[in-house]
């Protein structure tokens, strides 16, 4: 099982985020054969409180409006 945790407000590329509910998992697997190692995975409770822009290839991202 998997704990539902509930996160304190936190800010993200400078934008403050409501308080919510997030997952915690162990990413030492998926990181022990991964090129790039993950820190986190942003879910949809994160996702859907900004406008987001990804540029993958870039390796950029940022928050608009």
């Amino acid at each position: 099982m998997t704990p539902l945790l509930q996160m304190a407000a936190p800010v993200i590329g400078q934008r403050s985020f409501a308080s919510h509910q997030v997952v915690a998992a162990d990413l030492s697997r998926a990181n022990s054969t991964a090129e790039i190692p993950m820190d986190l995975v942003l879910g949809y409770p994160t996702l859907r409180q900004a406008d987001w822009l990804f540029d993958f290839p870039s390796r950029r991202w940022a928050l608009t409006s």
